[in-house]
């Protein structure tokens, strides 16, 4: 403990020089060399068309069979590099639209077979309790496709895909 408030309170410490041994912002572990070896695994993937894929593990899976003695780099220094030379996409992720996602029936056989491609839009109405009775009243609403889109109401037993089925 002694020598390193010895070392602090030393009158010479400069912060500035970089004793890393590699430059600032260069990779300390790959080269250049490394890095011209992915992307032209990367054009030889892309120009090939019978690949599918040529993402990071795509090409760390062909660097073992075109430099067999060599280890692979890692997968993240291989999508940094890709991603440095602008060639990975980002993932757009579609939204899920309709109300099967989120109700319990299958959309399919309600929009095509029960109402032949006319129902606009299908929801459950929540619990409606009447004061003096124990079983709560459930609701169904629709609205078809038409010239006047109108909503109607129909009273169901229970949240079920049956139940909607025959309230359609």
């Amino acid at each position: 403990m002694e020598f390193v408030i010895s070392w602090t309170k030393q009158s010479n410490q400069d912060p500035t020089p970089d004793q890393r041994g590699w430059k600032k912002d260069r990779p300390r572990k790959y080269t250049d060399n490394q890095e011209e070896k992915i992307l032209s695994i990367y054009h030889n993937l892309k120009d090939d068309p019978s690949s599918f894929f040529c993402g990071a593990s795509a090409i760390a899976n062909l660097w073992k069979r075109y430099y067999p003695l060599t280890l692979p780099p890692h997968l993240r220094y291989i999508g940094r590099v890709l991603k440095k030379h602008h060639l990975t996409e980002k993932i757009k992720k579609g939204k899920n639209k309709g109300a099967s996602r989120y109700l319990l029936y299958p959309e399919y056989t309600i929009l095509n077979t029960i109402s032949q491609g006319s129902l606009l839009e299908i929801d459950f109405i929540g619990k409606k309790f009447i004061q003096g009775r124990t079983e709560p009243l459930n609701f169904l609403a629709f609205s078809l496709r038409g010239k006047r889109p109108l909503k109607y109401f129909t009273r169901v037993e229970e949240y079920t895909q049956e139940e909607v089925m025959e309230g359609l």
